[in-house]
This record gives structure tokens, sequence and C-alpha cells, in this order.
């Protein structure tokens, strides 16, 4: 198993590497190693399921910056998040 820590960063990176890892294991025709990565927040965020992606303007609207507001690659309700939140994501291969 890899394992990584990853620095503080915003909502919109965080998500976009979860995806690009998620992607990454979806498209593997040999099985991959499964890979353990954790991170803290930078700023107050709202992450969002998958299924949430039309609520995005919606937070945005609250005062949420464009890079503090993502949607997650996996489902789930809505998560909030603050500077410091210890978050992980676990990829293991199928």
């Amino acid at each position: 198993m890899l394992l990584r820590r990853y620095p503080p960063a915003s909502a919109q990176f965080q998500m976009a590497e979860d995806t690009r890892r998620f992607q990454f294991y979806e498209s593997q025709s040999q099985e991959p190693t499964a890979f353990f990565r954790y991170y803290v927040w930078q700023a107050p965020a709202v992450t969002l399921g998958y299924r949430q992606a039309s609520l995005v303007s919606s937070y945005r609207d609250k005062g949420y910056k464009a890079d503090q507001v993502a949607v997650r690659p996996s489902g789930g309700g809505i998560v909030e998040h603050q500077p410091g939140d210890l978050t992980y994501a676990l990829f293991l291969p199928v």
C-alpha cells in the first residue's frame, strides 16, 4: 500500500486529486497497489456528493469562493470542512 500526505489546499484541488486517482484506478487493466492519501483543508469549504453537483452555485451564492465548493467523486451528502480538518481517501484495486 502506498501512503501519502498531501499539503493543505483548496477544496477544488483536493477533490480534483481524488477524481484523478479514482479515474486512474478505474482505468487500470492490471491490479494497482492500494493507495491511501490524507490531507487537511486550507480554508472553510463545502463538498457535495456527485449527485448534488447542481447545488454548487447555491453555495457560491452563500458566500463561498469558487475554490471552496467542490463535488466529490463519491456520493453522499453535503460535508462542511474547516481549516485543519483531517480527511482521507483510500483507493483499493477491485
